[in-house]
């Protein structure tokens, strides 16, 4: 179980946490982050996602950390 900590229009912690398979109400928010990976000839790394993924299935895209 993953869980996320909610926080308000200006980015601060408000104290709630919900599991990342809940939906966040209207003016919560939580944090998410893109990874990129390049090498020295100046390509990056990016991942196809599985087909059996809910979201984007088999969709190619760069790693997110959330």
């Amino acid at each position: 179980m993953e869980i996320w900590d909610v926080l308000d229009e200006n980015g601060n912690k408000t104290g709630k946490v919900i599991e990342k398979t809940h939906q966040l109400p209207k003016g919560q928010y939580h944090l998410g982050v893109d990874v990129w990976i390049k090498n020295r000839k100046g390509e990056y790394l990016i991942q196809k996602r599985a087909p059996t993924k809910k979201r984007m299935p088999g969709k190619w895209m760069t790693t997110e950390i959330v």
